[in-house]
């Protein structure tokens, strides 16, 4: 590497007032539109990309959010055990209509949903503040009321 940079300072006349070999110059403009279409190439993919992950996202987000909103589940305690109470009952009126065997085993199903020995509200702390109970509450009700509504479809799906 020295002796090439030796060569050119010796030589430095030579090679700037020489002239260039015959089509050097269209295989240098060559060169650089092959690296600017690379360029672009490169920018179009990574647009094309970045578009596509919005469009997954904006397909995928509904089916998340969904899960989400889904539940249902109202603010505050007694609209949880409201909702439990209107639910079941309307689920104890449909198992009327289903033979002996499947009234009793969705009856004794929603037993188990439904009724607590010791309420939930009487086994959490006095010491915890207003909005840790509100939210302790809700990841307790709202699965029982997702279960709750999941029997409703079962029964309803024995009903036709």
């Amino acid at each position: 590497m020295d002796n090439l940079k030796q060569l050119i300072e010796k030589n430095r006349e030579i090679f700037e007032n020489e002239e260039l070999p015959i089509g050097h110059k269209e295989r240098f403009l060559k060169k650089i539109n092959r690296k600017r279409v690379i360029e672009r190439d490169f920018f179009r993919i990574t647009l094309y990309l970045c578009a596509a992950s919005v469009i997954a996202f904006l397909i995928i987000a509904p089916f998340i959010l969904k899960d989400n909103i889904e539940t249902g589940c109202p603010e505050g305690l007694a609209d949880y055990k409201s909702v439990l109470k209107d639910r079941s009952s309307e689920i104890y009126l449909m198992a009327d209509r289903l033979d002996s065997y499947n009234k009793d085993v969705v009856i004794n199903t929603l037993d188990e949903l439904v009724n607590e020995a010791v309420p939930f509200e009487d086994q959490l702390p006095l010491e915890l503040d207003k909005i840790t109970r509100s939210q302790l509450s809700q990841q307790y009700y709202c699965p029982k009321i997702e279960g709750v509504e999941k029997l409703r479809g079962y029964v309803a799906e024995l009903l036709n």
